[in-house]
């Protein structure tokens, strides 16, 4: 057995010829991994980098804008419904109803007249009516 102060034997010599080979070649893998690892961690950091710079281009092309949600957007239309109708309906609705206010008063002459005629009409039927015998 060997023992770490113990000068008869040296490291070389105890450790098998299977186990030099393999540590070798350890070695030389884990040059490899690391190589590998260090290019990787570069090409995370770059792309990193890429974001961030892609992010800042973005706030300065872009700019965040708040689009109302649904109800304020249906107040919205209903408000420019109701200066719509203000602007245009209701004055077309009011000449509309004076065109109809002017056809009723006249049909209201017409009917005042028609009815002063009726009731000159009514004396003489009445008259005819009642005396209608005699002639007979």
């Amino acid at each position: 057995m060997y023992w770490p102060g113990d000068p008869e034997k040296s490291i070389a010599a105890i450790q098998p010829h299977g186990v030099k080979v393999s540590s070798s070649l350890n070695t030389k893998f884990e040059g490899y991994q690391r190589n590998y690892s260090l290019f990787r961690a570069r090409e995370n950091f770059y792309d990193r980098e890429l974001i961030k710079i892609g992010k800042k281009v973005d706030k300065i092309k872009y700019r965040w804008v708040d689009k109302p949600g649904v109800i304020p957007e249906t107040l919205q239309e209903i408000k420019a419904i109701l200066e719509r109708v203000r602007t245009q309906e209701q004055p077309r609705i009011e000449t509309t109803l004076d065109l109809v206010n002017n056809n009723l008063e006249e049909s209201k002459k017409t009917l005042t007249g028609i009815n002063s005629i009726l009731d000159s009409f009514k004396g003489v039927t009445s008259f005819f009516s009642k005396y209608s015998r005699q002639f007979l």
